[in-house]
C-alpha cells in the first residue's frame, strides 16, 4: 500500500513510526507491528516521506482488516508525540467480490437497455425531421434559397446533441464491459469462453461507433452552422441511415450481453455455492473443538452468505423465464435448497452459542447436504443452457440456409425470364415476392447474429 506521510513541527522531527495491526473478519486481533521510517538528513521541521506498507506476509485473508496510523516525535527538550488519525483498509471477501461482479453485470445490462432504447427514439426523430420540407417549397412559392427556420434549426441541433450524448454513453458502456471483465477475473471467474464473449461484445460496440457515423454527425453540425436547409435535410437523411446501423448493432450487443450475463451469473453463483459448501464442511469438522462464541459467529456469517446466495438464485430464476419453464424450475429449486441450508445454518449457530455442540454439528451437516450438490447442479444447468443455445443457433442457420437456397433458385428462374424478354405481371410479381423473401432472410440472419457473436455480420 503506497503512502505519503507529511509531518511538521516547529521544534523539528526526530522520529516517525508507522504502526499497523491485522484484525480477522471475525474480530480477532494480531499484535500491532511498528516500523520506524528513516528520516532524510537535515529534515528539520518538516518531512514528506513516501513509504510502502508491505502487507504480503501478514497472513491476510478475504474479509480481514488492517488498521494503521503514524506517530511522530518532535525535538523539544520534553519530547512530544503526535499521532495521525487511524486509517482502515478492508479486504473484501471472495463472496463480496462475486456479488460486486454480479452488480456490475446488472449495471452494464441496464446501460445497454437504456442506450438501445434511446437509439430507437433518436432514429425516429431524425427520420421525421429529414422528411420535412420548408412550407414555401411545398406551396411552390419558394426559390429554394430560403434560410433554415428557427424551429427546424433548434430541432436539428437537439438531434445533434442527443447523438453526441449517445455516442458518449456507448463509449462508457465499452469501458464498463472492460471493468466487468476485470472484476470477474478478480472473482476467480476465468472461463475463457465467457471472457471471449465479453470481448466480442466490446468489438461489436466498436464496430457500431463507426467513423462514418461521426462524419455524418459532423456534416449535420456544419450544415446547421451555415444555416443551409437543403444540406441540413440531406445530412439528417444520411445520419438517419447511419443511426439505423448503430441501432442494429446496439440491439445485437444487448441480446449478446443478456446471454453472456446469464452465463456469467450461473458461473458466479456456482463458484459461490462450492466455496460456501467447503467452508460449511470445515465448520462441521471444527465446531466441537472450537470456542462456542467464535463458532456461533462464524456460522452466522455463513448463514448470511447462504441467504444472499438464495436471493441471487431467485433473481436468476426470474431471468430464466425466457429460456423455458424447465430451466426456470431448476433455478428455483436451487434457490430453495440455498434457503433451506441457510435455515439449518442459523439453527446450528444458535446451538453453538448455547454450547450444544453436538446438535450444532448435526444441524451443520444437514446444511451441507443441501449445499454440497448445489455448485455442481448450477454448473450442469449452465452447460445444458449453452448446449440449448448452440442447438437453437444451428437450427436457425439451417433454416436460413434452406431459405437462401430456395430464393436463389427462384431468382435464377426470374433472371432467365427477364433475359428472354418476359415482362409479364406474373414475372414482376414473382420478383417482388423474392425481394420480400430476401428482406425476411436478412431480418432472420440479423436475429441469429444477435444471439451468437460467432455468426458474422458479413452474412447479413
Amino acid at each position: 500500500l503506497p503512502l505519503v506521510i507529511d509531518a511538521e513541527d516547529d521544534h523539528g522531527i526526530t522520529r516517525v513510526v508507522l504502526e499497523s495491526r491485522r484484525i480477522s473478519r471475525l474480530g480477532f486481533q494480531d499484535p500491532p507491528q511498528s516500523q520506524t521510517i528513516p528520516l532524510p538528513e537535515g529534515a528539520g521541521g518538516r518531512a514528506i516521506l513516501p513509504w510502502e506498507l508491505d502487507l504480503n506476509n501478514r497472513g491476510l485473508l478475504p474479509g480481514d482488516t488492517v488498521r494503521f496510523f503514524v506517530r511522530v516525535t518532535d525535538n523539544a527538550p520534553a519530547a512530544h508525540t503526535g499521532r495521525s488519525k487511524e486509517f482502515v483498509l478492508r479486504l473484501p471477501t471472495l463472496s463480496e467480490v462475486r456479488q460486486a461482479a454480479r452488480a456490475a453485470s446488472n449495471d452494464v445490462g441496464r446501460k445497454l437497455d437504456s442506450i438501445a432504447d434511446q437509439s430507437r427514439k433518436l432514429e425516429r426523430q431524425t427520420e421525421d425531421l429529414s422528411r420535412e420540407r420548408p412550407r414555401t417549397a411545398e406551396n411552390g412559392k419558394g426559390t429554394g434559397d430560403e434560410p433554415l427556420s428557427f424551429d427546424n434549426a433548434k430541432r436539428a441541433e437537439k438531434v445533434s446533441e442527443s447523438q453526441e450524448q449517445l455516442l458518449k454513453q456507448a463509449e462508457e458502456v465499452k469501458q464498463a464491459l472492460e471493468q466487468l471483465r476485470q472484476s470477474a477475473e478478480a472473482a476467480g471467474l476465468n472461463d475463457p469462453a465467457w471472457q471471449k464473449r465479453l470481448q466480442e461484445i466490446q468489438e461489436q460496440l466498436e464496430r457500431a461507433l463507426t467513423p462514418e457515423l461521426r462524419d455524418k454527425l459532423a456534416e449535420l453540425q456544419q450544415a446547421l452552422k451555415d444555416l443551409d436547409p437543403e444540406r441540413t435535410r440531406e445530412a439528417l437523411d444520411d445520419l438517419a441511415k447511419a443511426q439505423q446501423d448503430l441501432r442494429d448493432a446496439l440491439e445485437r450487443s444487448k441480446e449478446l450481453f443478456d446471454r453472456a450475463a446469464l452465463e456469467g451469473d450461473m458461473a458466479n453463483l456456482s463458484a459461490e455455492a462450492k466455496d460456501l459448501a467447503q467452508q460449511q464442511q470445515q465448520w462441521n469438522q471444527q465446531v466441537q473443538a472450537a470456542d462456542s462464541a467464535r463458532a456461533a459467529k462464524e456460522e452466522q456469517a455463513l448463514a448470511a452468505r447462504a441467504d444472499s446466495l438464495a436471493a441471487a438464485l431467485e433473481q436468476l430464476a426470474k431471468g430464466m423465464g425466457k429460456q423455458g419453464e424447465q430451466r426456470q424450475q431448476a433455478a428455483q429449486q436451487s434457490a430453495q435448497q440455498a434457503k433451506q441450508a441457510a435455515q439449518q445454518m442459523k439453527q446450528a449457530g444458535q446451538s453453538a452459542q448455547q454450547g450444544q455442540k453436538q446438535q450444532a454439528k448435526q444441524q451443520g451437516q444437514q446444511a451441507s447436504k443441501q449445499l454440497d450438490p448445489l455448485g455442481d447442479n448450477l454448473e450442469q444447468q449452465k452447460t445444458q443452457l449453452q448446449q440449448q443455445w448452440k442447438q437453437e443457433i444451428v437450427q436457425e442457420l439451417d433454416h436460413a440456409l434452406a431459405d437462401a437456397s430456395r430464393l436463389a433458385e427462384r431468382q435464377l428462374e426470374v433472371s432467365d425470364a427477364f433475359r428472354r424478354g418476359e415482362v409479364s405481371p406474373q414475372v414482376r410479381s414473382e420478383q417482388g415476392a423474392i425481394k420480400e423473401g430476401a428482406e425476411r432472410l436478412l431480418d432472420r440472419v440479423k436475429d441469429i447474429a444477435g444471439k451468437n457473436a460467432m455468426v458474422s455480420q458479413q452474412s447479413s
